[in-house]
């Protein structure tokens, strides 16, 4: 009996309320004997071929687990652990995620356990917090696309599995769905100093004395231009935020034009994609220097966790695009930790795409959709480390503008 040794790229995806989801991890070893999937997905591999694609919906709960009033715990102010994280004060926030750890004296609950656990309710006395998964009343989607297979005689099987529905959902992957209260009170991401930054000196002055910063490296952006080209039409009249020497479009790209908007002249002319570019400030709260309901689509590459006034931005946003334009934002785990406004350094990676979600619903956007894609392997001579033979994640984001 013969088992399959494949490369894969795995996908678990759902669609809540106001947003839609999509997570892919490029696995470069799944065996399909010793691997563990939702039902019908291993027969679907085992009889699959380089190429193939599989994708089935389940019922959340039969993946993960019931939602159970069990794992809603209300506690005291006191045993809310604001020290949770070594130097830093953490106040309770309506809607956030915490680690679970972050609950002192609660049977069950260890300071290492880092699942989330989400502030539901909380009055002059006591908190509430649920620790269900956030997906567990969902109907969810798991595939898996072939790309390579290497067929090994199950008796030479060995070695770690890997359990497919645990790394797709857990330790960040479900916290990017975009959440209110049943009253439509919104999470509270935004209160006391979440959009002030621990440089706030000058940004021309601050990146003219810096050094080029390289946030993505080949591959990475590959990959960004194959998204943008996914989520673009061809023929668009597109303008990049936040634009500098790097360009992010394939060459294959249909482009009617493109402007770049950005601090610094000398690195937007070193960028051979753009038609036009625009020297402005985007934290200065001045208009967007383009024609209203003039644009396809707006970008922005590495940039929007920068932003000090995110409002009157996605509002200039929303006003700039034509009926039915996109906004798409597309980051990494990568950024100047002392430029990134308070909130973008708090949360985890996967609720940077929440936040990012909340400013479009704000402004008005429709259509909300995150996709994240982890594992690619990095171009063999950027390898510089075991711990970089992947690129970094790529978080993107996007909403349309109403037609």
């Amino acid at each position: 009996m013969k088992s399959k040794n494949l490369k894969g790229m795995v996908t678990f995806q759902w669609q809540g309320p106001w947003s839609a989801h999509k997570n892919q991890y490029y696995a470069a070893k799944i065996n399909t004997w010793r691997d563990y999937f939702p039902a019908g997905i291993e027969l679907d591999l085992n009889n699959g071929n380089v190429g193939d694609s599989f994708l089935r919906k389940y019922k959340a709960y039969r993946l993960l687990e019931k939602h159970t009033p069990s794992r809603i715990y209300k506690i005291k102010h006191k045993q809310f652990n604001r020290k949770h994280i070594p130097g830093r004060e953490i106040e309770p926030q309506f809607g956030r995620l915490y680690p679970a750890g972050i609950m002192l004296n609660v049977y069950g609950i260890y300071p290492e356990n880092t699942l989330p656990c989400r502030l539901i309710a909380m009055d002059d006395n006591d908190y509430t917090f649920d620790m269900n998964h956030p997906l567990c009343q969902r109907e969810v989607f798991f595939g898996v696309e072939i790309l390579d297979i290497n067929l090994e005689h199950m008796e030479d099987q060995g070695g770690r599995s890997e359990d497919w529905v645990d790394f797709m959902t857990s330790k960040g992957p479900s916290m990017e769905e975009y959440w209110q209260a049943e009253d439509g009170s919104p999470v509270d991401y935004f209160s006391g100093d979440a959009l002030q930054r621990m440089d706030e000196r000058d940004d021309k002055r601050f990146y003219q004395d810096a050094p080029c910063i390289e946030l993505f490296d080949s591959r990475a952006r590959e990959e960004v231009g194959k998204i943008l080209q996914t989520l673009i039409p061809d023929n668009a009249n597109i303008l990049e935020l936040m634009a500098g020497h790097q360009n992010y479009f394939l060459p294959q790209q249909k482009i009617q034009s493109l402007s770049g908007i950005g601090i610094s002249e000398a690195e937007m002319q070193k960028n051979p994609a753009l038609h036009r570019t625009l020297v402005h400030d985007l934290n200065s709260e001045t208009p967007l220097p383009v024609d209203d309901n003039s644009l396809d689509a707006i970008v922005c590459i590495a940039g929007v966790e920068y932003w000090t006034k995110p409002d009157f931005l996605f509002q200039q946003i929303y006003q700039k695009l034509k009926p039915g334009g996109r906004f798409i934002t597309i980051f990494n785990d990568q950024f100047v930790a002392s430029k990134v406004v308070n909130i973008w350094n708090q949360v985890h990676p996967f609720e940077r795409m929440t936040l990012v979600l909340n400013y479009l619903k704000k402004a008005g956007f429709n259509k909300l959709n995150t996709w994240t894609i982890r594992g690619i392997p990095r171009n063999p001579e950027e390898v510089v480390s075991v711990e970089t033979l992947d690129i970094t994640p790529l978080f993107t984001v996007w909403g349309d503008k109403p037609c």
